[in-house]
């Protein structure tokens, strides 16, 4: 996950540098699209974990997996 987050991080700073024009919308898409596949991923595993503390871990996973999902579709409607 880290690598997703520092490749949307490097992204938000291009933009913010007005260097947006060097960042390809088919590379922000393919980031979307792994981060969907790992989401996907966490929910079929939490419909068969059973203990609490798993489950509280990867819907924490969930959560924050989502929230890089919403960045980079915004970011994707900023290129």
């Amino acid at each position: 996950m880290n690598k997703t987050e520092e490749k949307l991080e490097k992204y938000r700073e291009r933009l913010e540098n007005g260097k947006a024009h060097k960042i390809k919308p088919k590379h922000v898409q393919k980031m979307i699209d792994k981060l969907k596949t790992k989401e996907a991923d966490i929910e079929d595993d939490l419909k068969s974990v059973s203990k609490p503390e798993k489950r509280e871990r990867l819907t924490k996973n969930l959560a924050t997996i989502q929230h890089r999902i919403e960045q980079a579709e915004w970011l994707l409607g900023q290129i």
